[in-house]
């Protein structure tokens, strides 16, 4: 696993080496500083924040990905590439930054990927589906009664 340079290991792999050999350890340590130096590592959080704010909002983006679809960046991208970077309903390409992930809200089995014009569409068009069954149940009260009050004319 070292890497030689003029005969000796560098010095990032034996500290690559021990840190793996000591994971446990080096995380506990970690830790344990963070929560005995407070103000620093909030610092030292917010310095590198803003630093390096691609990999903020990369980091940010993975986790909202795996998190509310549990896919990965990688599958996003699989998925883009599958349907030729365009809406998998209108077929246009997205008007904003990327599509939107299509998802089933009771199962969360992603679907597919929208443009925000056909997402939002489809999300009212599941809202009308359940406002039809709430109307058919609607009817199917009135109807109880008018039956009643027919008998009784």
């Amino acid at each position: 696993m070292s890497r030689k340079m003029d005969g000796k290991p560098w010095q990032h792999d034996r500290q690559r080496e021990w840190y793996l050999k000591n994971r446990e350890l080096t995380l506990e340590r970690t830790r344990k500083w963070a929560q005995e130096n407070k103000e620093r590592h909030t610092a030292s959080k917010k310095a590198w924040a803003k630093n390096n704010k691609e990999k903020v909002a990369a980091n940010a983006r993975q986790a909202t990905l795996k998190k509310k679809y549990g896919i990965t960046p990688e599958i996003y991208e699989e998925m883009l590439e599958a349907q030729d970077g365009v809406c998998a309903i209108c077929g246009n390409p997205p008007k904003q930054r990327r599509l939107h992930i299509d998802h089933c809200h009771k199962t969360n089995e992603v679907r597919a990927l929208l443009c925000v014009t056909c997402n939002i569409k489809l999300g009212h068009l599941e809202g009308f589906k359940r406002l039809r069954l709430g109307i058919r149940a609607f009817e199917r009260y009135l109807e109880r009664f008018e039956d009643s009050q027919q008998d009784s004319l």
